[in-house]
């Protein structure tokens, strides 16, 4: 079964490529069409689609709640740890929105902790409209999963 170890591989090779892509783009990336855009690198859409796939492998093979928590920490925590590079930094933002399939797959109390964490990590006047539909999913399956049990 995919895991965790297997998402961080995928995060550090990421991390890796688009450091050098940022590097590569230097400070004038982009400008007059001279070099390439960082943000314009090919590694980003490859972590999108490799996140993807293994965030479906894992949904689909039934996860405990403390498992997915472990996941969604890992990927929630991602930005806030990957600031520097700037295109990374949205990109981590934005896959967070591939997680809203394994949030049912949480228990109350996991759902509820990670709500909190995710609410003090992103305040609202931060969040992108991603970031909003996480935090109302979070808060849905906190809410729902308490009440069924």
């Amino acid at each position: 079964m995919p895991d965790l170890s297997d998402l961080q591989s995928i995060y550090a090779s990421y991390l890796s490529e688009a450091a050098d892509a940022e590097c590569d783009a230097g400070t004038l990336g982009g400008l007059w069409g001279l070099k390439q855009r960082a943000a314009d690198h090919p590694c980003h859409d490859r972590f999108a689609r490799r996140t993807r796939a293994l965030l479906g492998d894992i949904a689909q093979e039934n996860p405990s709640s403390s498992q997915v928590r472990d996941i969604l920490t890992y990927i929630y925590d991602a930005p806030l740890e990957n600031r520097k590079t700037l295109s990374s930094f949205w990109m981590l933002t934005a896959v967070q929105g591939l997680t809203l399939d394994l949030i049912p797959l949480l228990n109350g109390d996991d759902a509820q902790n990670l709500w909190v964490h995710y609410a003090n990590c992103f305040p609202r006047r931060d969040r992108l409209p991603v970031q909003e539909k996480v935090f109302e999913a979070l808060q849905h399956q906190g809410t729902c999963a308490r009440t069924a049990s």
